[in-house]
């Protein structure tokens, strides 16, 4: 999602484009995620929130973590696909499904409390061609929270996304 000032629009506004939602959502999809804007939507759903973290690298292998919570229990779900973050996403190569222990819910919740990507202020119009997309999405029945960074050298989502990716126990070439 870019923040960009347009003429005659003194404030920012949020504007995702459709090739961000095209090419997001393929990853998502290609992982077997749901829609977290449909979850927050559903009347029906019997969980506290949901909170996603995706990391699109660009050259390297994809990965999203999701966190379910629901009667103080907080379950991790992560998984890597086989493509690269800036192409096409490839398949399942990886996967984790566990509850978390009491300490590393803790730390999320620390994390998410301490400086919640979603107070920043979004980055201005821009990116890169080479980085990659740092995406957090908070679902809570009745409400959606988005944010996305491109390739954040420091602040919270950087903060955050190292410790989600951290929580998953692999080994990365590189985080960027």
């Amino acid at each position: 999602m870019h923040i960009c000032k347009f003429k005659g629009y003194p404030e920012c506004f949020p504007k995702i484009s459709n090739f961000e939602s095209e090419w997001y959502s393929n990853h998502w999809e290609a992982a077997t995620e749901p829609s977290l804007f449909e979850i927050s939507n559903a009347q029906k759903y019997a969980g506290d929130s949901v909170l996603r973290f995706t990391w699109l690298p660009t050259f390297h292998h994809p990965v999203i973590v999701r966190f379910e919570t629901s009667a103080g229990t907080t379950n991790f779900i992560a998984k890597e696909l086989s493509g690269a973050g800036g192409y096409e996403p490839g398949s399942i190569s990886r996967q984790i499904n566990r509850k978390l222990s009491s300490l590393e819910a803790h730390q999320v919740e620390r994390a998410m409390a301490r400086a919640s990507p979603f107070n920043e202020p979004p980055e201005n119009c821009g990116g890169g061609t080479d980085g990659s997309r740092w995406i957090l999405e908070r679902a809570r029945k009745g409400s959606y929270e988005y944010a996305d960074r491109w390739s954040p050298q420091k602040g919270a989502m950087r903060d955050f996304g190292l410790l989600t990716l951290k929580l998953t126990g692999w080994e990365f070439e590189e985080i960027y």
